[in-house]
């Protein structure tokens, strides 16, 4: 049995702490204790009758107790305290055990059902021995995106100081923008969304799937007679949101922060349908809603005028009523729609990516602990330890991109509101999957990264014409020999780059090098345009400007 405990993060309680003289408990598990980040989702049971007082962070909590047993044994734990002074200690990474529970999420475990989403004690005795936590001064980060804060607020430097790259993304950005302007927002009633699948992912069908998607296509074309949206709601109009808003913080031209919020409010006002509830239904669902939810949170949180609390409210019942029953219908999504993948498809990193946004937007902190969960258990599936994904070898190359874009996005997320606290750009799963062994002598022989990290450098790697050993023999299909820019999907590769280099201080030289051969990013469904908000600020807000040079 484990206690699985809500979000809890408590700076001011982390700075003002105390840690006092413990008789008789293990000096190694008080000490981990003591140790442990602010933010706990998994935390053993037999912690608590060996604590005489709680760590600062939890102390600063209130629980809600399922069971007397617990009760009493925090009461006891906060009796007798002996408190000495201490410094306020850095926010540490989250040890091994921070999501050691999740292991018992294995498929061949018959005490649970698989589900990367649902991490949910399945029997009646750990239903009863839960505790949850939950912290009152939990505080969001705002303007909370994929980009931290400092970079956001650098945007309006790009222009002027950043490297000849970052500022082709903005002059790129203004030539599409100014014109836009003049155009009307494209809302509609209702979306239908159709998928015709490729041959490749037909060969994994059965005929009655096949068929399916055949008279899908045939209700999509009905759906577009009769005036509804299909996949223009993601591919342009929520983007046409953020290209606007994006150009607005780049430039301070309020006229794209009004057309921004035009778009929005036009969709939230006039959209009373979203489908089909299938297929790709939910998957379009979430392209648009991360792309939207990124454009709100900006809008609201860097000043626009125009983002109004009744525009506010419209928005929310836009989101809530119509595209979030969409992403949560993926909680119990049948596994005929991932194309027969047994490691799933990228769908998951989407769809968990749009939810983290909303849920920052909208200060959801039970969704946003829901979201960790998730995000830390589809990582370990999808991804093994050497960075393949399964839909890169046995779909195609670009899929696994849609897959490794999702997953840094909400690595991206849930390090910057978490100050660090929930690091899945760190996280090596119970649940990955080993090494193919035609890689295993070449993973010895180098540098261990973590298996995002690695990700991103064998997708590099491929995209630089290199073979490297773990997709040796793989059929990749949607990738020329050599590669061209048309086959790099703008992969949040901007992001993960930062974040590794500037933040852990590894080394990834085929991101850095095919980052070098094909800026700037561009914006494709809801990742991308890092060339502007991750490398181009970060450069133009060093000293003296252009901190990167000019490449």
């Amino acid at each position: 049995m484990f206690v699985g405990a809500r979000l809890c993060s408590s700076h001011r309680a982390r700075a003002a702490c105390s840690r006092p003289a413990v008789p008789g408990a293990p000096g190694a598990l008080q000490a981990a204790a003591h140790s442990m980040p602010p933010l706990l989702l998994l935390h053993s049971s037999r912690l608590w009758p060996a604590l005489q007082n709680p760590p600062p962070a939890l102390a600063a909590c209130q629980l809600l107790l399922p069971r007397p047993a617990a009760a009493s044994a925090l009461a006891q734990a906060q009796a007798k305290p002996q408190p000495q002074a201490c410094a306020a200690a850095a926010p540490s990474a989250p040890p091994d055990a921070f999501f050691a529970a999740l292991a018992r999420l294995r498929p061949d475990d018959p005490g649970w059902t698989w589900n990367p989403w649902d991490s949910t004690p399945q029997s009646e005795a750990d239903r009863a021995s839960a505790v949850r936590l939950t912290c009152p001064d939990f505080e969001f980060v705002h303007p909370g995106t994929v980009a931290p804060p400092e970079l956001t607020a650098a945007l309006p430097l790009v222009k002027a100081k950043g490297p000849a790259a970052a500022r082709a993304s903005v002059a790129a950005l203004e030539a599409w923008a100014g014109p836009d302007l003049g155009r009307p927002a494209a809302a509609a009633g209702a979306v239908f969304v159709a998928y015709n699948p490729a041959p490749h992912d037909k060969a994994r069908m059965t005929p009655e799937m096949i068929k399916a998607f055949e008279q899908l296509s045939s209700e999509a074309a009905a759906a577009a007679a009769a005036g509804a949206a299909g996949h223009e709601f993601s591919d342009s109009e929520a983007r046409r949101a953020l290209n606007h808003t994006l150009t607005w913080l780049a430039t301070g031209r309020k006229a794209h922060a009004d057309k921004a919020v035009e778009i929005l409010d036009a969709w939230a006002g006039a959209a009373r349908s979203f489908g089909p509830r299938h297929a790709n239904g939910p998957l379009e669902a979430a392209w648009g809603l991360a792309l939207m939810a990124r454009a709100a949170e900006l809008l609201k949180h860097g000043g626009a005028a125009a983002w109004t609390p009744r525009v506010e409210r419209r928005f929310r019942g836009f989101v809530e009523t119509l595209l979030l029953p969409m992403l949560r219908r993926y909680d119990s999504y049948p596994r005929a729609y991932t194309a027969g993948n047994e490691a799933g498809t990228n769908w998951a990193g989407s769809i968990i990516e749009a939810r983290l946004q909303y849920a920052i937007f909208r200060e959801d902190l039970e969704e946003l602990e829901g979201c960790a969960r998730r995000a830390a258990a589809w990582l370990g599936t999808y991804l093994a330890a050497d960075g393949v994904t399964d839909e890169t070898v046995n779909r195609d190359f670009m899929h696994g991109q849609f897959g490794i874009a999702g997953l840094v996005g909400a690595a991206s997320l849930l390090y910057h509101q978490t100050r660090g606290a929930v690091d899945l750009f760190s996280y090596a799963s119970p649940l990955q999957r080993a090494p193919a062994s035609a890689s295993a002598s070449a993973a010895a022989s180098a540098p261990a990264l973590p298996p995002l990290a690695a990700a991103v450098e064998l997708h590099a790697a491929a995209l630089l014409g290199k073979a490297p050993p773990p997709l040796a023999g793989a059929e990749l299909r949607y990738i020329q020999s050599p590669p061209t820019r048309n086959d790099f999907k703008d992969a949040n590769f901007e992001a993960a780059l930062h974040h590794y280099t500037r933040v852990k201080g590894l080394q990834l030289p085929n991101t850095e090098a095919i980052l070098r051969q094909w800026r700037p990013e561009a914006l494709v469904l809801h990742w991308g345009m890092g060339t502007l908000t991750h490398w181009g600020a970060d450069c133009a807000r060093q000293p003296g400007g252009q901190g990167c040079g000019d490449a």
